[in-house]
């Protein structure tokens, strides 16, 4: 059988079609994709509530007994059916909710997107195809997807958290489409693996499972490497040039970072702009508070006065010195599971951080917009709380300015990046991300709003783990702060 994720699949790349039904052993889904998947099932049990009263289809997943359990559903008279399947020929379409009329059926394609993006427009193509093909005569095809603007205040309002969008026109133009494709799918699916080289549709719209995979091939200092280097990349892979050395050796002019990138990999010396390191440096104004937010978002907003996918600050760690060379002091916040903690955590931000003195943080337009949101949530502690987010500085200049560059770095100037090629983590162990139980912003975002369903244990656990990181987060900032002071008095 040809599923929809059969079909959509391939439109993105055939050999990720075939490696998905014969090699799934090589697939590696990421804690981005797994949180997607997991918030596409809440999302989509939650838009039944827009429909209440159906009957499921939920037979194992077997395939044809779920289509002769929505036949006979639908034969019986119910007029809302869940997960209905539909068979034609060796296509299975499995639609989230089906609305039996007297005309005919209504499909609805649940999304937890925000729009109507061109890839769901595809998805809810092939599921109209495949029904109206199985006999059935298809009324209205119909995107459901969040709304963002809706505000939770109580319980939750299903109309004014999703929104319905009649795509019937615009699926039935890509008949034509499905048509011509199917056996071409059909025949690949039957075939050897294709022989296709990497590309943009790698990561486009979704990055392939079998990214890993495919990719093992690409050497350290590729010319992916290249600092926002976009399809250039592909044109030079295409033409054998394929390291950052090859770019060198092929005399290609590149300019500004790229350049430079390639500059440090030849002659095995950092960029270091020590003039320009020391003004910022001197532009710091003591005490310094290094400080980084954790957030989290959630499609079903759980409390109120939030929307969906709202950055919700839930923690922050905070380092501070007082005078240059005095001992660092640690402070931290973290929200009680299972509650809504930005009126906390911003009255504890404003015990924490004084009203003068430099808050580092690296990227610092995230913690700036999370302290305007706060202040403009809660206007008693506003004012206090936008002079912190007035006095923030940020760590990422020297980096991004390129005042600082190593080969290491490979074009990013993330913390995650940055960090690591200061400090190798095999000679700084304190400093690898990797030992910790949480060790990226994914997992941690992921980890608060499920400590609410957590045992006690679970919960302390997954506690530790929290503060661990984001205490590492802050840490590091002072680490990296540390190395430019080194940089500029050599």
């Amino acid at each position: 059988m040809i599923s929809k994720s059969n079909f959509t699949a391939a439109r993105q790349c055939y050999k990720r079609a075939w490696l998905s039904k014969y090699r799934k052993d090589l697939a590696e889904i990421d804690e981005n994709t797994r949180a997607r998947f997991d918030v596409g099932r809440m999302v989509g049990k939650a838009a039944r509530n827009l429909f209440p009263g159906g009957s499921l289809v939920n037979l194992n997943r077997n395939q044809q007994a779920m289509a002769d359990k929505t036949r006979s559903l639908i034969d019986s008279g119910c007029q809302i059916i869940y997960e209905a399947a539909f068979i034609f020929e060796d296509l299975i379409a499995v639609c989230d909710i089906v609305i039996v009329t007297p005309k005919g059926l209504q499909i609805y394609e649940v999304k937890s997107g925000t729009s109507a993006k061109d890839e769901y427009i595809t998805d809810i193509s092939y599921q109209n195809y495949v029904v109206s093909k199985s006999g059935y005569e298809v009324v209205q095809a119909n995107l459901v997807h969040i709304n963002t603007e809706y505000t939770r205040y109580g319980e939750l309002d299903y109309e004014q958290l999703f929104k319905i969008v009649d795509v019937t026109e615009n699926s039935e133009q890509s008949f034509e489409m499905i048509e011509s494709e199917v056996p071409i799918v059909r025949e690949m699916l039957n075939g050897n693996m294709p022989n296709i080289s990497i590309g943009k549709y790698c990561k486009d719209p979704y990055k392939c499972e079998f990214y890993n995979a495919c990719w093992e091939h690409v050497p350290d200092y590729s010319v992916f490497d290249l600092y926002r280097v976009s399809d250039k990349a592909y044109e030079y892979y295409s033409k054998g040039i394929v390291t950052l050395e090859d770019i060198h050796e092929k005399g290609i002019l590149l300019r500004g970072v790229q350049k430079q990138q390639v500059d440090t990999l030849v002659s095995g010396e950092p960029v270091i702009n020590k003039d320009e390191i020391h003004k910022f440096i001197n532009s710091l104004q003591y005490p310094l508070y290094f400080l980084d937010f954790e957030t989290f978002q959630e499609a079903i907003p759980s409390y109120d006065g939030c929307r969906a996918y709202e950055q919700i600050p839930f923690q922050y760690s905070l380092h501070i010195q007082n005078k240059p060379g005095e001992e660092l002091i640690h402070k931290e916040f973290l929200g009680k599971e299972g509650t809504n903690p930005k009126r906390t955590l911003a009255e504890q931000i404003i015990k924490d951080i004084g009203l003068t003195g430099t808050v580092l943080a690296y990227n610092m337009s995230f913690e700036a917009t999370v302290l305007k949101k706060l202040a403009e949530e809660f206007p008693d502690l506003a004012d206090h709380l936008l002079i912190v987010a007035n006095n923030l500085n940020d760590l990422l200049i020297p980096f991004r300015k390129t005042w600082y560059y190593c080969k290491e770095m490979k074009g990013s100037f993330s913390i995650k990046s940055t960090l690591p090629a200061l400090y190798p983590p095999e000679m700084n162990p304190d400093l690898d991300y990797k030992k910790l139980g949480i060790n990226n912003g994914t997992e941690a975002m992921a980890a608060f709003p499920k400590m609410a369903t957590m045992t006690p244990e679970e919960v302390e656990e997954t506690r530790k783990n929290l503060l661990k990181y984001c205490k590492l987060d802050t840490y590091a900032m002072v680490k990296v702060l540390e190395k430019l002071k080194e940089a500029v008095e050599q």
